[in-house]
């Protein structure tokens, strides 16, 4: 099920991708050009998607740990 949603998401047009773009807890959509390794590396051409564990009611968040940004439909 995870690869079909995935193969769904990632095969959408880029204004459903750019929906769900990474929020301040870097967990979203990041497409090309978004990243690279290093000041000097040429920009990554990869895309992805970070997202993190489901935070409990009260869960204070944090710079690495936040809610997640999850596409629409």
């Amino acid at each position: 099920a995870a690869r079909e949603a995935a193969l769904r998401f990632f095969s959408a047009p880029a204004s459903r991708k750019l929906a769900a773009v990474t929020n301040e807890h870097h967990h979203g959509y990041l497409g090309p050009g978004a990243t690279r390794m290093h000041d000097d590396a040429a920009v990554d051409l990869k895309e992805s998607f970070n997202f993190g564990m489901e935070l409990e009611p009260g869960v204070v968040p944090n710079p690495l740990l936040g809610p997640n940004v999850w596409p629409a439909g």
